[in-house]
């Protein structure tokens, strides 16, 4: 049976552009437009204004995004095989797959209490194999970049940002994809920012970084068949640019909705065994994800779906602890370990009506959790 109350509502959510992509779909059928057409250049000029970059190329996902992001970096010298990448555990898993990728070394470092890296836990951790730090803006929330930015800049580190949750987050009033060397970001449905299937991009304000991962997707060729690097096939197909174009005049907006969504949970919560979500500046979040944590955990999530309330858990299993990387499970990284056992994620969304938002509030304040 279908939940009442859906973590995430795609249907309603694309409602108000429904026509606008029937007449973009149209339009790519007319002209046979599906590859490197016009509009996925104006997309990404767009995009990376937007995020205060310089330059933007478009990928096939998110993991493409972070594993081309790398390998760049690793032909221009930068990130030789066997370097260290200083990274959290704390993430979805294709943060570390672009790591292993690339065979490159992932150093992990534990997260503070915000869910997001410690830069004195990455100082502390920093060996001479450890030639990046790779960040994660983990459910919306920009990390500590000026505590990084000194970090990286005193070891000479590269600082890469994965801002797949991140689209229009800001830090300090900076926009998240524009404080490091370059970023990563996903287009996946679920997204801030979502297509209508998957994509990605890498900003950067250096411009050989950008033409690299430019080749790298294009085959590992500069020009059509003259190869020069063991390349990829990615790019972002025009239709999915012509969708993401038409919506990114509305991502302050929709991101300005979640906010007064996550508003009301944190003002309505009040069961004394649900810890909320620790925010460093309210209005430069975007509540990708709204994610609380309670010791009953799986029970409160049990409790919410007799109640037609659909949650997730991101993410229950810590990276290092995942069977692909069983060389790492011996290493300690407490906080890790025990927020992925007590986190549960909320329905959040812009068209989340206030009804519902409240009645979710409701039930979870009723919830005997001791």
């Amino acid at each position: 049976m279908p939940y009442q109350y859906p973590f995430l509502d795609l249907n309603t959510l694309h409602a108000p552009y429904k026509e606008r992509f029937k007449q973009i779909l149209d339009h790519h059928l007319d002209d046979s437009s599906f590859i490197n057409a016009p509009i996925s250049a104006d997309f990404l000029h767009a995009f990376s204004h937007y995020c205060q970059s310089d330059y933007g190329i478009g990928v096939n996902s998110g993991l493409d995004a972070l594993t081309l992001m790398l390998r760049a970096y690793q032909i221009l010298g930068a990130l030789p095989k066997g370097a260290g990448v200083l990274v959290p555990s704390f993430t979805f898993i294709a943060t570390i797959l672009a790591i292993l990728h690339n065979d490159l070394i992932p150093q992990f470092v534990d997260v503070g209490v915000d869910y997001l890296l410690d830069p004195k836990l990455v100082e502390s951790a920093i060996t001479p194999q450890s030639k990046a730090i790779l960040v994660v803006h983990l459910y919306g929330q920009s990390a500590n970049m000026r505590a990084l930015q000194a970090v990286a800049q005193k070891h000479q580190l590269l600082l890469l940002e994965d801002a797949a949750q991140a689209h229009g987050a800001l830090f300090e009033g900076q926009k998240v994809g524009s404080l490091g060397h370059a970023s990563a970001f996903s287009f996946y449905p679920s997204k801030n920012l979502g297509a209508l299937g998957d994509g990605g991009c890498v900003l950067s304000s250096d411009p050989q970084v950008i033409e690299m991962v430019r080749i790298l997707g294009n085959d590992g060729a500069p020009r059509r068949d003259h190869a020069l690097y063991a390349g990829f096939n990615s790019r972002l197909d025009s239709l999915q640019a012509s969708f993401l174009h038409a919506k990114l005049p509305h991502l302050d907006c929709d991101n300005a909705k979640r906010r007064a969504v996550a508003q009301l949970y944190l003002e309505g919560i009040t069961n004394p065994h649900i810890v909320l979500p620790p925010i460093r500046n309210f209005d430069e979040h975007v509540f990708h994800l709204f994610v609380i944590r309670t010791h009953a955990r799986d029970r409160l999530q049990k409790y919410l779906a007799k109640h037609s309330i659909e949650t997730s858990i991101h993410y229950p299993i810590p990276c290092h602890l995942q069977p692909l990387l069983s060389t790492y499970s011996h290493i300690d990284l407490p906080n890790t370990q025990r927020f992925s056992q007590e986190i549960l994620s909320l329905p959040i969304s812009p068209t989340q009506s206030l009804e519902a938002t409240r009645f979710i509030i409701e039930v979870i304040n009723g919830a005997c959790l001791k």
